[in-house]
């Protein structure tokens, strides 16, 4: 059989014996700050070198995520925690920002970086790329499906790591804006808001379809997929959830133990506790693996709901402010227990099962403070106590035999071993033969075998004994110093194997190559009629939706018409397998003087055959993580969204996203699908469909289709920061209508009045 790694969430110190408690290979966790996850309790500077001598002593791996984006004016404290966690031997760190897999791979030796998945890999050519940037691992976004995990597999020597458990992000690989526009609290340093957990209304062609969560998806349970998942090539199943209850974490990872160790055999008991312990409603039991459009959303609930167990049969007034519930359920509740009422898909309440009472007929009385609204509710199960109990008690021990040798005139000997490694201690004093009350082996058994209060559990014990007196006192005394000194010997043999140390040599080289490429560039795709635009620029890139197979013939009118401006080519955001070799026959058949923009880490692989503009979707926001891209040989570069204008007058050089309605979210399910319960044989696509929320602010959905199709979600209003700074101009014009307007844009050489303006993130203090 093959061997796979699992790895467990760790959101504090109670999640992480969870974990190692039930099974885990190996744990992730952040620290204070520079984590997806700064909600969570996390851990510090003062405790991380104790959470890997545990870890360690069980050959649990550590992995640190610092996958967010850095700011310059962070690099030191950045490398100060690195430093730390370094110092602790930790195993791996979990990175998402170029600048920051810069910084690591130039200023420790050997270290051991893992690409995480907001870096969207989801190709062989981002994998390629990964490589090339010193990562040992790459975790694939969720949206990668089985055959492209196959084709990276066969084509690199990188492990692969997939998430197998917990929460899908609706946007591609988690990569979000919408956080960050609509709060100031960017998902990309760990803060997001969870803007697609809330309620949308869905407008089709201007008609009201439904307001739900459309934009909430369900959470992943790739139980049934696990073999095939190992058979194509991934070595790590990751399980999500670092913000989630430590129950949670002991289930899935009991069960995921459980579940490889039978050679990826699961029950419908095993769904069942998952299910318990945290979904809303359903599972996705497929994700992306078979570029599946739909099944992805669950607009009922975005929250816990668990498993329906019964319907509430009768409630009436207590004492003391209390509502005596009545609930009909073949379910032995028990105290600790979580439930909800709903009625139909509307959740009413939430309780904690206190008190209860078992009666005839399957029902069960239980109190409350709050009064439900009717009898008849469905009564969910969202906390199973006595199972999660089972789980939380768990302790590991590590199984060690003991060798003792009990000889007159000699000192006490025990040795203590653990797979190939052995300690050995020795008494004080001399053993003295017995002249009345010799101890027997019965009584050594005993005292060496209380290891309650340790990882260890004594299994086998060999007695080499003459007839000796010796007190329990230097037993008990012997037994601890043993166990301290192997303790000390397996964590240091783990930990030799971990090379990652500071280099030296060190010096960091921030001499970026120039970038400066046209002054002034405009977006634009198929729906605008370029002939009626001036020519008040230097720059075209060009964004084809639709129209990828006659991009090239595109590209021969634009010259005609453009004779003096420079062309790019806008690189699709996802390409799955099944669109890749399209792609790359239309690179392949480009002028050589066109530009790629590139806005996932695959389209950095065409550097060999054509100039890169790093897009917005690489969030650059550091100087190390231009370095980086230029050391690759990009072009130029397009800030991140999130660049302060600190930064961007930093570099002057580079492109910043000055007019235009930005991308907030991509992602892979078909909203169509999704709304219109049709296939994609008679395929709904309009160009209208939006979502409305709360305040009534519309998010346009456009199609990006290839032989597959993906979808973005549009600004409800647009950036506008034209001439608020010196670098290179950005406009986007696939939003606006009207040709006078748009050429008012293009050739006003001030700030230009927007509807609904605002100035985008240069001027907001992103956290």
């Amino acid at each position: 059989m093959k061997t796979v790694e699992l790895l467990a969430p760790s959101g504090n110190e109670e999640a992480f014996f969870a974990a190692i408690n039930n099974g885990a290979d190996a744990v992730y966790l952040g620290l204070s700050s520079f984590n997806a996850r700064i909600k969570a309790d996390n851990f510090n500077a003062n405790n991380i070198r104790k959470i890997t001598h545990i870890a360690h002593l069980f050959g649990v791996k550590v992995y640190i995520t610092v996958n967010t984006i850095i700011k310059n004016n962070e690099v030191n404290e950045f490398l100060s925690m690195i430093d730390e966690c370094v110092n602790a031997k930790v195993d791996a760190f979990i990175i998402q920002d170029y600048g920051v897999a810069y910084l690591l791979k130039n200023r420790y030796k050997d270290i051991v970086m893992h690409a995480s998945t907001q870096l969207g890999i989801h190709n062989l050519a981002g994998a390629l790329v990964a490589k090339k940037l010193g990562f040992k691992r790459i975790i694939l976004s969720r949206e990668t499906s089985l055959e492209d995990i196959k084709n990276i597999k066969q084509n690199t020597d990188l492990e692969i790591e997939y998430f197998i458990q917990g929460a899908l992000c609706v946007s591609f690989s988690g990569n979000c804006y919408m956080s960050s526009l609509i709060s100031g609290l960017s998902g990309n340093r760990g803060k997001c808001q969870q803007y697609c957990r809330k309620k949308y209304a869905a407008m089709l062609n201007g008609e009201f379809i439904s307001k739900e969560y459309h934009l909430s998806t369900k959470d992943l349970c790739l139980i049934k997929r696990l073999r095939d998942l190992v058979d194509a090539g991934v070595c790590s199943f990751k399980i999500e959830g670092r913000l989630r209850h430590v129950g949670y974490v002991s289930v899935a990872t009991a069960i995921y133990r459980k579940i490889i160790d039978q050679n990826f055999a699961y029950s419908e008991d095993n769904i069942l506790e998952l299910r318990n312990a945290f979904s809303r409603g359903d599972f996705n039991y497929d994700a992306y693996l078979e570029n599946q459009k739909s099944n992805i959303i669950n607009s009922k609930n975005q929250n816990h709901i668990g498993t329906k167990i019964g319907k509430l049969k009768s409630f009436r007034p207590f004492k003391n402010d209390l509502y005596e519930l009545e609930i009909e359920t073949t379910h032995q509740l028990t105290s600790g227990d979580g439930l909800k009422l709903c009625n139909g898909d509307k959740e009413v309440m939430s309780l904690g099962v206190g008190n209860v009472i078992k009666k005839p007929g399957n029902i069960y009385k239980i109190f409350t403070k709050n009064r439900p609204i009717m009898i008849g509710l469905d009564v969910y199960l969202t906390l199973d106590a006595q199972k999660e109990n089972v789980y939380l008690n768990r302790k590991r021990k590590l199984k060690i035999n003991a060798t003792i040798t009990c000889l007159v005139n000699k000192p006490l000997s025990l040795v203590l071993e653990y797979k190939n490694i052995k300690a050995r201690v020795f008494s004080n004093s001399i053993l003295e033969e017995a002249l009345t009350q010799p101890i027997t082996k019965e009584d050594i058994i005993i005292q060496l075998k209380k290891t309650n209060d340790t990882s260890f559990e004594i299994t086998n014990i060999d007695i080499k004994k003459e007839n000796v007196f010796i007190a329990k006192s230097v037993l008990n005394d012997l037994r601890r110093k043993a166990l301290e000194k192997l303790e000390k010997l397996i964590i240091e043999d783990y930990e030799s194997k971990i090379t990652a140390t500071k280099n030296i040599n060190y010096e960091l080289d921030l001499n970026i190559k120039p970038f400066k490429l046209f002054n002034k560039a405009i977006i634009i795709d198929e729906t605008i009629n370029y002939k009626e635009i001036n020519n008040n620029f230097n720059g075209l890139i060009i964004y084809a939706s639709n129209n990828y197979k006659n991009i090239n013939n595109k590209f021969l009118e634009l010259k005609e018409h453009f004779k003096e401006a420079e062309f790019a080519l806008n690189l699709p955001v996802i390409l799955p397998y099944i669109d890749e070799k399209e792609i790359n026959g239309v690179v392949a058949n480009l002028d050589n003087n066109i530009y790629l923009v590139a806005n996932n880490i695959y389209g950095l692989n065409y550097i060999s055959t054509h100039p890169v503009i790093g897009g917005l979707g690489l969030n650059i926001n550091n100087d190390f993580a231009i370095k980086s891209l230029s050391d690759l040989g990009v072009k130029s570069i397009i800030l991140s969204l999130e660049t302060n204008i600190n930064f961007a007058k930093l570099h002057e050089d580079a492109f910043i996203y000055d007019i235009g309605y930005n991308v907030m979210m991509n992602f892979t399910h078909c909203p169509f699908i999704h709304l219109t319960g049709k296939s994609c044989e008679s395929c709904q696509y309009s160009s209208s469909l939006e979502y409305k929320d709360e305040f009534n602010k519309s998010f346009a959905i456009r199609r990006i289709k290839i032989n597959s199709c993906h979808f973005e979600l549009i600004n409800y209003r647009p950036i506008n920061v034209y001439k608020k700074n010196n670098n290179q101009v950005l406009i986007d014009l696939r939003h606006f209508k009207n040709i006078d307007f748009i050429n008012q844009i293009i050739t006003n050489e001030e700030t230009i009045k927007l509807d609904n303006e605002y100035s985008g993130l240069l001027f907001k203090s992103i956290d």
